[in-house]
């Protein structure tokens, strides 16, 4: 989850393809496609989250091998300065 600085303006379409470009860039075959959107819940508990990244690994080397790719790192590099906080929640489905 995560909630972007003031001046970032809405960027959902742009970031979306971002995410998707460095997960295809990575080449591993270890992430299956991944999610951006908008919070959309009505229960006011989003504790000032605005928007969601979902990343699904095909297993634990998946993650390893993505997290310090160079596509990702890149991906990092340009949404870090828009992002105000994140909360980053891995689980494992399944177990």
């Amino acid at each position: 989850m995560t909630s972007f600085a003031p001046d970032a303006g809405d960027r959902s379409a742009m970031l979306a393809g971002l995410l998707a470009r460095t997960a295809l860039a990575d080449g591993s075959g270890k992430v299956i496609l991944p999610h951006f959107r908008k919070a959309i819940s009505v229960e006011n508990k989003a504790a000032g989250f605005t928007h969601g990244f979902l990343v699904t690994f095909r297993d634990e080397k998946g993650r390893e091998v993505y997290l310090p790719h160079p596509a990702h790192q890149e991906f990092v590099k340009l949404v870090g300065p828009r992002i105000e906080n994140v909360l980053v929640f891995d689980y494992w489905t399944g177990r």
